[in-house]
């Protein structure tokens, strides 16, 4: 996203919002979007007052799908987001779970946020992808990869239940979110003790 602008995003649920010192400011944040509740010092979750919708003019509406309407009020009616149809409905469960889900939350909304360079990534890691299963074909001795039907036999996958199935290449984005949520544990144990029970 470098030298890319990000968009005014106002995450809305139930007439909450997400601000400052939370992990929604982060995935919109790491998404490319620009947080407005944050901008105008919200922290924590806070009710969100028409007010502040219409002076701020949100490019974004981000819903969740337990919560998936847009207010129904002029502030919201008259912002850009709505205006422009720029309004996504994230599942529940990767949006407001904190654990390692939240990276289909952040694809799905830079994806939203930056088509083109959305698009753009995803034909790189495809590249990637390609010329590492190329590599490891011949380092074996094969002249080609193996066809999707012999990498996953009788169409298994390693997905879990309910989990996109075309969200290729984050198993590396979930590594690094584990890693992350451990190390952030580890910080917080007293000292001297090696987190055993």
């Amino acid at each position: 996203l470098e030298g890319r602008d990000r968009p005014d995003v106002l995450y809305v649920f139930f007439g909450f919002t997400a601000g400052e010192n939370t992990f929604i400011h982060e995935i919109i944040e790491a998404a490319g979007g620009t947080n407005l509740a944050a901008e105008v010092g919200i922290s924590e979750y806070q009710k969100v007052n028409d007010e502040m919708v219409a002076t701020e003019d949100p490019e974004w509406i981000v819903l969740n799908s337990n919560s998936p309407e847009i207010p129904d009020s002029e502030a919201y009616d008259g912002t850009t987001a709505v205006r422009d149809n720029q309004t996504i409905v994230v599942n529940i469960n990767h949006l407001n779970r904190p654990g390692p889900r939240i990276v289909y939350a952040i694809a799905e909304l830079a994806e939203a946020f930056h088509p083109e360079a959305y698009a753009d990534a995803q034909r790189e890691i495809e590249a990637t992808d390609e010329t590492a299963s190329n590599d490891s074909s011949i380092a074996e001795g094969e002249t080609e990869p193996p066809s999707a039907d012999e990498s996953e036999p009788n169409g298994s996958t390693d997905r879990g239940p309910g989990e996109p199935e075309d969200q290729p290449g984050f198993g590396a984005a979930v590594v690094l979110v584990s890693l992350v949520a451990f190390l952030g544990v580890k910080r917080r144990l007293p000292r001297g003790s090696d987190g055993d029970a």
